[in-house]
């Protein structure tokens, strides 16, 4: 019991926390961050889906990636396409097959790789203005 008082009071402490300390506080802005463009970049799927053309076509590809079984035959109905680099189907096609075919799905890993610029150019600023 008395752990359980000790794990309380370090999460709940009596006084609050200083604003800028909150602020200043590297973890919580890398969250803040993350989950950000997170929702920007999978948010867009909530008004109407997949509308553009470009993201259609290439999530057909990646459809076709995953019923054919066959990574290395990129097919767009039916006919053979060699105009991509495959390494984007074959992502697309591992979220298709963790989590179904969906719009969700189709822009997956675009949303974790452009997650994953908007971090890269947050340790880039760091490293750059790291006197400021």
């Amino acid at each position: 019991m008395w752990i359980m008082r000790i794990f309380i009071s370090k999460i709940i402490s009596p006084t609050p926390p200083d604003l800028n300390s909150v602020l200043n506080n590297k973890k919580l802005q890398i969250s803040f961050l993350i989950f950000a463009a997170l929702l920007i970049f999978l948010g867009r799927q909530l008004d109407t889906g997949i509308t553009i053309y470009d993201d259609v076509y290439y999530a057909q590809k990646a459809k076709e990636v995953l019923n054919s079984g066959s990574l290395w035959d990129i097919t767009f109905a039916g006919t053979p396409a060699f105009d991509n680099p495959p390494l984007p189907f074959w992502f697309t096609a591992l979220a298709f097959s963790v989590f179904g075919v969906s719009s969700y799905s189709a822009i997956f890993s675009s949303a974790l790789f452009g997650t994953g610029i908007v971090f890269m150019t947050y340790r880039l600023s760091l490293l750059l203005y790291k006197d400021c």
